[in-house]
């Protein structure tokens, strides 16, 4: 690629992650024989790496937040923008990067195997590590088996409303077509959004003993937003916990344009000190341990 053409996300996924990285002015401390490449992480000062770039899939894992993903969602993490703005910023410096291997349209490289009840291990250790506990991740959470490349893989896979699934372990984010909003619904009259699927499980460990009489939706990515806005407008209040960031903040406020109405709430003030509901149950845990029957202040 060498005009400024927008990309499209299936293009921006072709370009190399270590070379946006070098890019940026970070450089790998060390790699190993099985393909990763370690920095210390972007995001905070730290002596040892915990951030890794696995090559063969091009995806990258942050060990100490736990995020990971792909180039598009290390992009819009960096930029602290949108995907589509992170797409045209990628898009203007597409010739200083080398793609992975040449673009092309494919159905996809995945292919599902199985997908079980939740009980492998390493997944229930890897939502563990997140501060999710094994009965809730098991309620909501699916084990999906798949292969990339006639490699087989395993991951967390969190249903959407379309079939589809988003699919997550300690080093992979990605996705299961179709592509879509997860609506849980049992006609209440008040509904509680989340961006993700782990600030969503977050939640209910915030609340393990105070159940909330809520619908809940999961955009599973703010790139959805339009997809949600209809299914709003007939609750009488909306609590939104998007993250503490700009693409969360305008998405907050597309909702609250789109319902003309008192009736949004922005819920991230209570993690306020958190980038998201998920660190501040990691940054939590101990007084939940203590304090779990009563929760954390998130009264609706």
């Amino acid at each position: 690629m060498t005009d400024n053409k927008k990309l499209n996300c299936f293009e921006a996924k072709q370009f190399s992650i270590v070379e946006f990285l070098n890019n940026h002015g970070f450089k790998s401390v060390r790699h190993d024989n099985n393909n990763n490449h370690w920095y210390i992480s972007p995001f905070r000062d730290e002596k040892e790496p915990s951030f890794r770039v696995n090559t063969s899939m091009n995806v990258w894992y942050d060990y100490g937040s736990g995020e990971g993903g792909s180039i598009i969602d290390l992009g819009i993490k960096i930029h602290d923008c949108n995907v589509s703005e992170f797409l045209e910023i990628l898009s203007a410096g597409n010739k200083n990067i080398n793609t992975i291997h040449p673009v092309r349209e494919t159905k996809s490289p995945l292919k599902v195997t199985s997908v079980n009840n939740l009980n492998n291990r390493a997944l229930l250790n890897y939502l563990g590590s997140r501060g999710i506990s094994a009965a809730t991740s098991k309620k909501y959470c699916k084990e999906v088996y798949f292969e990339i490349d006639q490699k087989r893989y395993f991951a967390v896979g969190f249903p959407n409303r379309s079939g589809g699934y988003e699919l997550r372990n300690s080093f992979y984010k990605g996705c299961i077509a179709p592509k879509d909003i997860t609506l849980i619904k049992e006609n209440h009259p008040i509904i509680c959004v989340f961006e993700g699927f782990v600030d969503f499980l977050s939640f209910f460990m915030l609340k393990v003993e105070v159940p909330v009489k809520s619908d809940y939706m999961v955009l599973n990515s703010v790139a959805l937003l339009d997809k949600a806005l209809d299914e709003l407008i007939d609750y009488e209040r909306v609590f939104v916990f998007f993250d503490n960031d700009n693409s969360g903040k305008n998405a907050f406020k597309v909702i609250q344009q789109h319902l003309r109405s008192n009736r949004t709430a922005d819920m991230s003030h209570i993690y306020s000190a958190h980038k998201d509901m998920n660190e501040y149950l990691l940054n939590m845990t101990q007084k939940l341990k203590k304090k779990r029957s009563k929760g954390f202040g998130l009264d609706i």
